[in-house]
């Protein structure tokens, strides 16, 4: 997934320096762009307010967060497809979370399930 895009005149190196890219470029002046990648974190925020839940999955997948990095994905999902009305897509995702979250919160999902 590609979250930056640029054109760079007149590039006169690349390297990798600082744990970042810098890009030094320009025709008169030289101008230093470095570009930092963020950490899981804030990886996975920003592919929640995209809603890429599934990239999301695949992430906690290749950082080794574990059950209780995959549940609060699956959560964020049933919540988004809950909120969404697809009710049915949103209990197969919570139901992936059973066992991982806190009872009062499974207790609570599943009340609101049966009512719908």
């Amino acid at each position: 997934m590609s979250v930056f895009s640029s054109v760079f005149q007149s590039v006169h190196c690349i390297c990798h320096q600082w744990n970042s890219i810098c890009v030094f470029s320009g025709d008169e002046e030289l101008e230093l762009t470095r570009l930092i990648e963020n950490g899981v974190d804030e990886k996975l925020e920003i592919l929640f307010q995209r809603n890429l839940f599934d990239v999301a999955l695949s992430i906690c997948q290749d950082h080794g967060l574990g059950e209780a990095g995959l549940a609060d994905v699956n959560k964020r999902w049933a919540d988004y497809l809950y909120e969404k009305g697809e009710y049915l897509q949103a209990a197969e995702k919570f139901v992936k979370t059973i066992g991982r979250l806190e009872a009062e919160f499974e207790i609570e999902f599943c009340r609101i399930l049966v009512k719908k």
